[in-house]
């Protein structure tokens, strides 16, 4: 048996073993979990809240929460990113809420029987009672309550090779963000990362780099116009990355333009660039109604390079939500600017194209869909030198995946997910398939188990990964995890294998409200080299 089809066994044998642990479900378990779960809003933006819960197993993107008040419950937000403990939420139009405000997430079978009022008597009623609501809210709002929030934290990752020799990095990481300061109109966001390298195990030669994503302070004038100044990310165009500079927005009703103007950081580190100025325009719609929500963007941006043309392209977004269901997201950018033979030419060049479909048929089934295209952008004036050779490089690569995840007996996930890179030369073709199965209640030991496994295979390689691991709570400042996962690689052209096995244990404490500690120690077995990685983490909140 040659080296594939071994490989192909055992990951047949895998598959089969989390075949095993679906059907042990069937005969577990039986009893049932809360079907509501209450949180607590911790921080507001502009444009996000963010809710606390003591877990969000049950909760994914796209669910509906509802502020509860004096026993009512009002649908009010929806998810769109949510961690372990907390969700980022955008608000219902019209619906305002506050730090501390009380939050309850509702299966779908009790928000079915909570929102479908038949008598037109109740109907009236409740349209009065939600009408109030509304009213008292924006009463206590009038004066938004300055907020502050962040996090920092102190990493260090070890790497420690008997073969590759040593690697220590130390990185510091600070988010941090306020609105309405001193009960202002003023607000601000930063977020920053620092490096250190060290080299040839000593604490005195080191490699460092900073990088700031972001630093702005923002006017918010009155509920239709607003400024913003500093390097910033434009959530209208997420794709555009930073710009160091000034952005002025002016909303009315459902509609919205916008003026930008500054220089885009450097390629290389990331710092401030003179010499590349960059402007543009965009305007777009927003719309909220009980089945529709979403938002579409259109802008044209120009960047220059010592005042020439580098880039000049146009660039679209839209996202919305449809009966809860299904969520679209898509953004294109369009090259308006090319050079050809050292002539200016008017043709029109797609660049960059993502679009995201998530559908959910039920609450406990969820799938997604996306497709990528992405040409190389060229920057005329930046590469010049270069130019013929990306010119001949200027080949579209493409990618599609599907991705579905199912929720089993309330308790456990399973999920698949297949995805294929290709461009028109064939070149850097790659097909991947992912499984995973997680058990959120295991029995005996409690805690929770996540299996999965991979296979990737391309030109040059074929790649099998398995793992499992164990998380649990061991108190309720304390956790523990391990893990355990296998790697095999094949390379097609020298015929080299490679084995990889690895072990990890970590630990994490919460000692306070605001500190937490986390550490992961990890041992790996190769064929040709053996070594340890130790990684440390502190965190505050604040």
């Amino acid at each position: 048996m040659n080296v594939i089809q071994e490989v192909g066994l055992k990951f047949k044998i895998l598959s089969l073993l989390i075949s095993g642990f679906l059907l042990l479900q069937i005969s577990i378990f039986g009893q049932g979990i809360p079907d509501t779960m209450d949180g607590e809003v911790s921080f507001v933006t502009s444009h996000n809240v963010y809710v606390k819960f003591d877990s969000t197993s049950l909760i994914s993107a796209g669910d509906t929460l509802f502020l509860v008040t004096r026993n009512e419950a009002v649908p009010c937000l929806v998810v769109h990113h949510k961690s372990s403990f907390s969700c980022a939420c955008t608000p219902f139009y019209g619906c305002e809420i506050k730090k501390g405000s009380k939050i309850r997430f509702i299966k779908k079978e009790e928000k079915n029987e909570l929102l479908v009022v038949k008598n037109p008597v109740e109907q009236s009623i409740l349209k009065d009672s939600l009408a109030k609501l509304s009213r008292k809210l924006l009463r206590e709002e009038k004066s938004p309550e300055a907020m502050v929030f962040g996090k920092m934290s102190v990493a260090s990752y070890s790497t420690l090779s008997t073969q590759n020799g040593n690697r220590h990095r130390l990185a510091y990481r600070l988010n941090f963000a306020g609105t309405n300061l001193n009960d202002s109109k003023i607000s601000f966001d930063t977020y920053a990362a620092y490096w250190q390298n060290f080299r040839n195990d000593t604490l005195w030669k080191f490699d460092q780099n900073l990088r700031v994503y972001s630093a702005s302070i923002a006017y918010q004038l009155n509920n239709n116009l607003s400024f913003r100044a500093g390097r910033m990310l434009n959530q209208r165009a997420s794709s555009l990355g930073a710009l160091d500079g000034v952005q002025g927005e002016y909303f009315i009703k459902n509609k919205f333009v916008g003026v930008l103007a500054g220089f885009a950081p450097d390629y290389t580190m990331y710092r401030f660039n003179f010499n590349l100025l960059m402007t543009g325009a965009y305007g777009g719609l927003v719309h909220s109604s009980k089945i529709f929500a979403g938002s579409t963007t259109l802008g044209v941006m120009e960047q220059r390079n010592h005042f020439n043309i580098d880039r000049r392209f146009s660039y679209l977004q839209h996202s919305s939500t449809l009966w809860n269901k299904l969520n679209v997201y898509a953004t294109a950018e369009v090259d308006l600017y090319n050079l050809v033979n050292g002539e200016m030419t008017n043709n029109l060049k797609l660049t960059n194209l993502y679009a995201s479909l998530s559908y959910r048929p039920t609450n406990n089934i969820r799938i997604n869909l996306s497709y990528d295209t992405r040409k190389q952008i060229i920057y005329y004036e930046t590469f010049k030198t270069e130019l013929e050779n990306m010119l001949e490089d200027d080949l579209a690569r493409q990618g599609l995946r599907l991705m579905v995840n199912a929720r089993l007996f309330k308790v456990s996930n399973f999920g698949l997910s297949v995805a294929q890179r290709f461009q028109s030369d064939q070149q850097n073709a790659s097909n991947n398939i992912n499984l995973f199965y997680s058990l959120n209640a295991v029995p005996v030991i409690k805690g929770n188990l996540l299996l999965n496994a991979n296979r990737n295979v391309s030109n040059y390689l074929l790649g099998d990964v398995y793992s499992a691991r164990y998380y649990r709570d061991i108190s309720r400042k304390s956790n523990v995890e391990l893990y355990y996962r296998w790697a095999h690689y094949t390379y097609h052209q020298s015929e080299y294998t490679n084995e990889v096995q690895y072990l990890g244990l970590g630990w994490g404490l919460r000692f306070s409200k605001k500190y937490t500690f986390n550490i992961l120690c990890e041992r790996s077995i190769a064929t040709d080299s053996n070594g340890y990685r130790i990684n440390t983490r502190i965190s505050k909140r604040f």
